[in-house]
């Protein structure tokens, strides 16, 4: 199981990143690949917001275009990003999987856990590999960047204007002059809530609550084992792979 981070040019320069850009297999559209989720990978789109004095990361899943807003009074470094980030992914996994029924004491909220470090071991050890650098400056200090890529999957794009409004409006409405990690958990739950319409490659219209597929993705990678019903193609205890008949998705 492995990782893709998509880093944005302005969060690229913002956390002061020389990162290899993504292409297609002939080497070709750099920095404007799309982010892939599938049986084995787990892309996300970061993107960095500055508002009021606030700095925001909107991080985006690509299958289920699930959002994490990460607040900082700071312009934050890439270590700061990737922590925090690590962070929320977990919290809200371990928060749907109890709201759900689906973890239902601590022994497998700690399996849960155990797995998700596992994946994400190797992209926060400082032992980890660099990603290939483009004229790396004398006597830059990286930090872990396996997984991490100079691109803006521009399918996702979209989803992060929306988001960039969002934000705006909730902190108009609201009277805030800073974004909060209180306010950031409630939109957060709003967006994810909201249902978004996709278009296949063959053009039919497709609906989908992000929630969902981020539950449904996160108990195939990370909840093997603890599932009470015997399920059609899976070993007993195992969920389903959302990902065996994916559709080519993008923004309608």
């Amino acid at each position: 199981m492995s990782l893709t981070f998509s880093i944005s040019n302005f969060l690229a320069k913002s956390t002061h990143l020389e990162l290899a850009r993504l292409t297609d297999n002939n080497g070709q559209r750099p920095g404007v690949q799309p982010v892939i989720t599938n049986s084995v990978q787990v892309g996300w789109q970061f993107q960095l917001y500055e508002t009021q004095g606030s700095y925001v990361v909107i991080a985006i899943e690509s299958y289920s275009r699930y959002v994490i807003l990460l607040p900082f009074y700071f312009r934050p470094s890439w270590p700061d990003v990737q922590s925090a980030f690590f962070e929320q992914w977990l919290s809200d996994m371990q928060r749907w999987f109890s709201m759900g029924g689906f973890v239902r004491n601590s022994t497998s909220a700690e399996f849960v856990t155990g797995e998700f470090q596992k994946l994400i071991l190797p992209y926060s050890s400082s032992q980890s590999h660099s990603a290939p650098l483009e004229q790396p400056p004398e006597g830059l200090i990286e930090p872990s960047l396996l997984g991490c890529y100079r691109n803006l999957d521009m399918s996702i794009n979209g989803h992060i204007i929306d988001t960039q409004f969002w934000i705006r409006d909730y902190m108009l409405q609201n009277g805030y002059h800073s974004f909060e990690a209180t306010m950031a958990q409630e939109l957060c739950d709003h967006i994810n809530n909201h249902p978004k319409r996709v278009k296949s490659a063959e053009g039919k219209k497709r609906k989908f609550m992000p929630i969902e597929r981020f539950i449904d993705d996160s108990l195939y990678r990370f909840a093997q084992g603890l599932c009470d019903l015997s399920i059609s193609g899976c070993a007993m205890g195992d969920f389903p792979n959302p990902h065996k008949r994916m559709p080519s998705l993008k923004v309608v």
